[in-house]
């Protein structure tokens, strides 16, 4: 495919130049090249009889890895999402990337525990990175988006708004990077000047702290937000600069260690307030409520220094009045309807998630209940997934895109990636943990279907991921939790019934028509021979009759799916709410 794609590029593509076509198909033979190196270590008998060869065929493919994907990542940007706005997305894929693959790596085959291979060849401990792999992959990471943004926008007036951009994208990056744990490892071969960044490194983050506020206020906060701020000009980018760089000097602060001190500490708290209150005061705060922001930064103060729990909960009231108000004051009056509900329901919503959203960070680092943060973290997961069904669906009814499909996926990568810290901290048991991968997970779904109800995909998900969640050992629970057999196969069948129409839907949007209740049959036959996998592999790696009998469930199922026979719609459709919600797409014979 990648060599036909290629071909196709270059022989039978008239709207690029000769040139552009010619480095595709360069960039299609060096990905197939690296695809090869990556089949050949995949033998073991190569891995044991040339150990040498594959550390340099590893080292190879991850030092290429970097650079030909943020190529192929530019191109499918730009295809993607036009040339306008593939600079601001490739700038965080860039950085994913970098994480990933710019970071040195421990190899995977010279390890000290193998001391010798079947050739007699001894292995030594190889780094796959090099340092000069990691600054190609960071100056790529700096200065492909910044360059991307200048060749599109070449030949056209420059304004304000294009220094912004500009700023904003030349300066991210390197922000990034000097606060990143091991960001600019291949600056210094020195582990120890790693750890204690020299004054170049500093004065660097401070340059790129600085244009990271002035780009990010310029390009986005102001003609994003400026409608809701309610002061004149210039006091409202005074206001703003002073809420932005008050948070941005603290931040730095933070991260130099001058905030432990006591003398560090008072500044930072003023420092704080200060910020708070210019922000306070541009949104435009009644008087009687001007003292919220001043008293949320007061108490965030405070709770740095001495991390008890009633210092937070100034800032957490503090907080929740401010957010509360600016809903009220500039949603709540709103006559608008979003799916099945309106506006101001879903503003009450917004309340019910901003409490578990700021009462959760006090929690974590006060040493609180484990068991209260589990479920508050649960909790506010379901409360963000309701509203991201409502509003995405709701803005693809009414043909605008009001909550974009990207946020989707990035609030769920977040999730699921504090999910999984969290786990590994100990703050959460496995019930818990499970139960938050299912719903962070499931709300991808709204990509591909967007008016799909989230409760039967979390149900699901939760049944099939339950035996290797719960008996997985944690520091929580170090044994385990080990339900019966039976329990897990009455739990992925009602989640599965419960998803009927789900699976419905999905038919429908393959095939194109409403499938028939033979093919559907047969579909629930499949789905639930491949939801008791994971019990399988945790409970019976090594039996015969159980995978003979899931075998048998998967067979009918195929038999059912090819034979669709004419069978009764009220065997799927029982509940009444279901059929009234199916009644335009009921079944029909498959064509």
């Amino acid at each position: 495919m990648n060599m036909s794609f290629g071909l196709t590029v270059l022989f039978f593509t008239s709207t690029s130049s000769i040139l552009i076509s010619i480095l595709m198909a360069v960039m299609n033979g060096i990905t197939l090249f690296m695809t090869g190196v990556w089949a050949t270590l995949q033998f073991k008998w190569v891995q044991m009889q040339y150990p040498v060869v594959v550390v340099a065929f590893e080292k190879l493919l991850l030092g290429g890895c970097l650079p030909m994907a943020a190529t192929v990542q530019a191109w499918g940007v730009i295809a993607a999402l036009g040339l306008a706005a593939a600079p601001f997305y490739l700038a965080p894929l860039l950085g994913v990337l970098y994480y990933l693959f710019g970071l040195p790596l421990p190899s995977s085959f010279a390890a000290a525990s193998r001391k010798k291979s079947i050739g007699g060849g001894r292995l030594n401990e190889w780094s796959v990175q090099g340092r000069l792999e990691g600054c190609v992959g960071a100056l790529l990471f700096c200065l492909l988006p910044a360059l991307l943004y200048c060749v599109t926008t070449f030949g056209l007036t420059w304004g304000l708004q294009h220094v912004w951009s500009l700023l904003l994208l030349a300066s991210a990056p390197p922000l990034m990077l000097t606060t990143m744990q091991g960001g600019l490892w291949w600056a210094s071969a020195d582990a120890q000047q790693q750890q204690q960044p020299g004054v170049l490194i500093r004065l660097l983050r401070v340059g790129a702290l600085t244009g990271t506020l002035v780009g990010l206020q310029g390009r986005v906060l102001l003609p994003a937000f400026g409608h809701y701020l309610h002061l004149h000009y210039p006091w409202n980018y005074i206001a703003i600069s002073t809420a932005l760089f008050g948070a941005g000097s603290l931040l730095l602060l933070h991260f130099e260690g001058v905030l432990s001190g006591e003398l560090g500490g008072s500044l930072g708290g003023a420092a704080l307030v200060l910020s708070c209150g210019a922000g306070g005061l541009a949104c435009g705060l009644p008087l009687w409520l001007m003292s919220a922001p001043p008293i949320a930064a007061s108490g965030l103060a405070l709770f740095y220094e001495s991390g008890s729990l009633r210092d937070y909960c100034l800032f957490l009231a503090g907080t929740f009045a401010t957010a509360v108000w600016f809903l009220h004051h500039h949603y709540w009056f709103l006559n608008i309807q979003v799916q099945t509900h309106g506006l101001r329901f879903l503003c009450q919503v917004i309340v019910a998630a901003l409490l578990p959203a700021t009462l959760l960070p006090g929690l974590i680092m006060g040493r609180g209940s484990r068991s209260l943060v589990g479920l508050l973290m649960v909790g506010q997961a379901g409360l963000v997934a309701y509203l991201e069904g409502q509003l995405h669906g709701g803005a693809l009814e009414e043909g605008s895109q009001t909550y974009p499909g990207y946020l989707v996926l990035v609030t769920s990568g977040v999730g699921l990636l504090l999910s999984s810290k969290a786990r590994d901290a100990g703050l959460l048991n496995s019930a818990h943990a499970g139960i938050l991968n299912s719903i962070y997970t499931a709300k991808l779904a709204l990509l591909i279907l967007p008016q799909a109800h989230l409760g039967p995909i979390i149900a699901i998900l939760a049944a099939v991921t339950a035996p290797a969640l719960l008996e997985s050992k944690t520091k929580l629970n170090p044994v385990g939790l080990r339900l019966p057999t039976p329990l897990y196969l009455f739990l992925t069948v009602a989640a599965l019934t419960w998803g009927r129409l789900l699976l419905f839907d999905v038919l429908q949007l393959v095939l194109g028509y409403p499938p028939s209740a033979g093919l559907l049959a047969g579909a629930s036959l499949v789905a639930l021979a491949l939801a008791q996998i994971p019990l399988l592999q945790q409970r019976y790696p090594h039996s015969q009759s159980p995978r003979r009998a899931v075998a048998a469930v998967a067979a009918l199922g195929i038999m059912l799916v090819f034979l669709r026979p004419p069978l009764p719609e009220k065997v799927w459709f029982l509940l009444p709410a279901a059929g009234d919600a199916h009644a335009a797409h009921t079944c029909h014979p498959d064509p």
